[in-house]
């Protein structure tokens, strides 16, 4: 059996799950926005400025942030690890 060592399960799972999905829009949207409005472009703006490498890098600095926030309801991860984890 081969190992998967991508996110698409938990990305699929946060997609599918109340608020989180929001939740996650809002994390990388505080990493990206300040920097966005500054220099008055869009997301397609920065991947066209950085390429597209370097866009998703950022944007995986605010998802990994994301996966450490706590909230009420508790953490995605925990949420993750607890339904489909095994």
């Amino acid at each position: 059996m081969t190992e998967r060592n991508d996110i698409s399960d938990l990305l699929a799972f946060i997609s599918r799950e109340g608020d989180w999905r929001e939740r996650l829009h809002d994390v990388v949207a505080e990493h990206l926005m300040p920097a966005l409005e500054e220099f008055e472009i869009d997301q397609d703006g920065l991947a066209d400025l950085l390429g597209e490498q370097w866009s998703g890098v950022l944007w995986g600095c605010g998802f990994e942030d994301f996966l450490g926030q706590r909230y009420e309801d508790g953490n995605i991860v925990d949420l993750y690890l607890k339904r489909r984890g095994w």
